[in-house]
């Protein structure tokens, strides 16, 4: 039995480059780099001596097919999860690939899932939720502590939480305030948070630094604390109590 040379890789590693490179809307797929699977084929060809027009046995031929669905399993699913994490998934990825039928044996699809794809049914786990504050806060410049407190009241870490007014997500955007600061996805987390922090950061600089002023106009609205700086409602002083008491928590 023989393979004519690696014209089956080839094509394999060119449709994952035609992925790569087409215009389907997924956002960081542009920026990753096919040439790492194709080093790794490459190397474990060489290293199971498949490389050329050389005869091949069956038990070789089967690992060949191993090794080329599990590498297609990993780099496919990398792919996806990059898209899904960062502006969604629009279209078939999987039906882009030309492999010919009956090529390979079927296989289960890889359930490797990116730290922070979206969970529709699971809470977001706190410590992915964390690193989303930590990136934040490097970004706007707002403490850490705070963006912690303010998502602790908020939400209580609850990704996919709405308010009775319909607020949403980790920090509780309003729909209004949301298209606002460009969060198209609310109840993900990593746009929730972003958008979050730098609303928070703009009240901060509208304040002069205040946080209690920020924070009072992060519960009652801007309008209304500086129509009426001296009526907060009792809601919106027990809201300032609680982000500062986690505050205080997070600082010691």
């Amino acid at each position: 039995m023989k393979v004519p040379g690696n014209a089956g890789f080839q094509l394999l590693k060119s449709n994952i480059a035609e992925i790569k490179n087409d215009g389907m809307g997924l956002g960081g797929i542009h920026s990753l780099d096919s040439g790492k699977f194709n080093v790794l084929l490459d190397a474990e060809m060489k290293a199971t001596r498949l490389a050329g027009d050389i005869p091949l046995e069956k038990d070789i031929l089967q690992q060949l097919i191993r090794i080329v669905q599990k590498q297609m399993n990993d780099y496919l699913t990398y792919l996806v999860s990059e898209a899904l994490g960062s502006s969604g998934f629009r279209g078939s990825l999987l039906s882009r690939i030309n492999i010919p039928q009956g090529s390979l044996t079927p296989v289960s699809a890889s359930k490797n899932q990116h730290p922070l794809q979206k969970e529709k049914d699971d809470e977001q786990p706190l410590r992915d939720i964390n690193r989303i504050i930590d990136s934040a806060s490097e970004k706007y410049g707002v403490d850490s502590g705070l963006v912690k407190a303010v998502i602790k009241v908020e939400s209580d870490f609850d990704a996919g939480s709405t308010s009775p007014k319909g607020a949403m997500g980790l920090m509780q955007l309003m729909p209004d305030t949301a298209k606002d600061l460009g969060v198209k996805n609310p109840y993900n987390p990593v746009e929730n948070v972003m958008g979050g922090t730098r609303y928070l950061k703009t009240l901060l600089n509208r304040y002069d630094g205040d946080i209690n002023l920020a924070l009072a106009a992060y519960n009652w609205g801007m309008g209304n604390v500086e129509r009426h700086p001296g009526k907060l409602p009792e809601e919106t002083k027990n809201y300032m109590a609680r982000v500062n008491k986690y505050l205080s928590q997070e600082i010691s």
